[in-house]
C-alpha cells in the first residue's frame, strides 16, 4: 500500500477508540465544539478591533468638535469685524 492510499482510507489512530460516541462526533465537528470554538474567536477578534477603533473615533469626534469650536469663533469675530 503506497502512503497516499493509506492516507485515503485512513489509519486507526487515537480517535479512532471513540467511534461512535460522543466524543468522536465531537472530533469529528459533529458535536458543535469547534464551531463554538470558532465563533468565540470570532467574537473575540470583533471586540479587539472595535476597542482598537474606538480611540480613532473619539479622536475623529474630539477634532470635529474644536473644528466646530473654531468656525464659531472664526464666525463671531468675522460677523463683529463687519458691523463696525
Amino acid at each position: 500500500m503506497s502512503c497516499a492510499t493509506r492516507s485515503a482510507i485512513g489509519r486507526p489512530g487515537p480517535a479512532s477508540r471513540f467511534k461512535g460516541s460522543k466524543t468522536w462526533r465531537r472530533l469529528n465537528y459533529g458535536g458543535g465544539y469547534a464551531e463554538h470554538r470558532h465563533i468565540a474567536g470570532n467574537a473575540r477578534e470583533f471586540l479587539h478591533q472595535i476597542t482598537a477603533f474606538l480611540p480613532r473615533l473619539l479622536l475623529a469626534l474630539v477634532v470635529v468638535a474644536i473644528g466646530w469650536l473654531l468656525a464659531k469663533a472664526a464666525r463671531f469675530a468675522v460677523e463683529r469685524g463687519l458691523r463696525r
